[in-house]
């Protein structure tokens, strides 16, 4: 009889496609991940920056003596202070939004001041972010 010490070819072939596999379904599942973990992540962005514009805008507005001054064209509205007579500008241009010149919130494709069609009391904000995944939104103010 032959001392049989060692693997045959065959079973050499059957760990290797069977290692292959595993692998293969290892790196399917990281690369999912990944994905996952990154668009998490660019929506979490997303949604703290228009957090901070909200910040900012309803900090302005709580105040009983703010009124709507103008809203120029669709991306910048003038809210005007009738107490201290002092008028807040914000504005929407090159992905960022202002307030006063004053850089609030980035990442910031797109963004709309309208009065709502149902109570002019009502101001609608529009806001879309930059980026892979886009998220629009509307948020309403009563004024």
């Amino acid at each position: 009889m032959k001392n049989e010490k060692g693997i045959t070819l065959m079973a050499l072939t059957i760990y290797m496609i069977i290692f292959i596999l595993v692998v293969s379904i290892v790196a399917t599942l990281t690369s999912y991940f990944y994905t996952n973990v990154m668009t998490f992540d660019e929506t979490t962005k997303s949604y703290s920056e228009i957090n901070k514009f909200n910040m900012f805008f309803l900090q302005d507005i709580k105040d009983e003596n703010i009124s709507i001054k103008k809203i120029e064209g669709q991306n910048s509205i003038i809210l005007y202070n009738k107490e201290n007579l002092e008028t807040i500008t914000y504005k929407q241009e090159n992905n960022c939004v202002y307030r006063n010149g004053l850089l609030i919130a980035k990442n910031i494709e797109d963004m709309k001041f309208q009065i709502s069609s149902e109570n002019s009391n009502i101001l609608e904000i529009i806001i879309q972010t930059a980026g892979k995944n886009n998220i629009a939104k509307t948020m309403r103010y009563a004024i």
